[in-house]
């Protein structure tokens, strides 16, 4: 009986030691475990605010961003053209001639009898003819064609009797003789005196043609660069 309780009394000091052992170990467990975890909670705490405060007021700015812009314009340019005008072709007018006065056809009337002889007359002309010249010069370089109006008039009244208006073609540097022609048949004295006068009624043109320098306006692009405002965040 001595023996049992002996025995009894030793195993409880053991008990107790192995109890403290295990406690303090398992406090030590633990405090690792918290103590490993503290940093990664500090760390994911402080990421968690510092992305709310980038999120709630960032820091912006406004930048100027250049950028092409293709833009119209209008430009002058000159370009050659043609100014043509008509112009008179250089001639002269020479050698006007009253060529002659020729009674075709002449009636005679007595005035005057004795002894039923006609001792005093008046000759009439019935039908005249009358013709007049000029000479027409074309000293230009192009061939043309004149047309020239004589006026037959009688030198006492200037009155016009006939009319007559002959054309012709003259070469460059040639010179032609225009003759007119008119006819009187009233019955007039014989040697009532006539006249002629001339003008130009057609006279020749040419183009002349020059070049000259005129300016329209042409549209054109260019590349440009412009900006344009932007906001920039940090």
């Amino acid at each position: 009986m001595v023996k049992k309780e002996k025995t009894r009394s030793s195993k409880v000091p053991l008990i107790i030691i192995g109890s403290l052992i295990g406690f303090f170990a398992l406090i030590w467990i633990i405090s690792m475990i918290v103590n490993s975890n503290q940093p990664i909670n500090n760390y994911q705490t402080n990421s968690s605010n510092s992305d709310s405060s980038y999120s709630v007021n960032p820091s912006c700015r406004d930048v100027q961003t250049p950028y092409d812009y293709v833009e119209e314009y209008q430009e002058s340019e000159p370009y050659t053209d043609q100014e043509c005008e008509s112009k008179t072709l250089v001639y002269s007018i020479t050698n006007f001639v009253f060529i002659s006065s020729t009674c075709n056809n002449q009636l005679e009337e007595c005035t005057n009898y004795f002894l039923g002889i006609c001792t005093d007359k008046i000759v009439y002309c019935t039908d005249r003819t009358l013709v007049c010249s000029v000479d027409i010069n074309n000293l230009d370089d192009e061939r043309g064609s004149w047309t020239i109006k004589f006026n037959f008039y009688k030198q006492s009244d200037n009155s016009v009797g006939a009319t007559d208006s002959p054309s012709t073609w003259l070469y460059p540097h040639t010179t032609e003789t225009i003759t007119g022609t008119g006819r009187i048949t009233t019955k007039e004295l014989y040697d009532t005196p006539y006249s002629c006068s001339y003008s130009a009624v057609n006279e020749p043109t040419k183009q002349v043609c020059r070049d000259v320098i005129k300016y329209h306006d042409v549209t054109k692009t260019r590349t440009v660069t412009r900006y344009k405002t932007e906001q920039q965040c940090n």
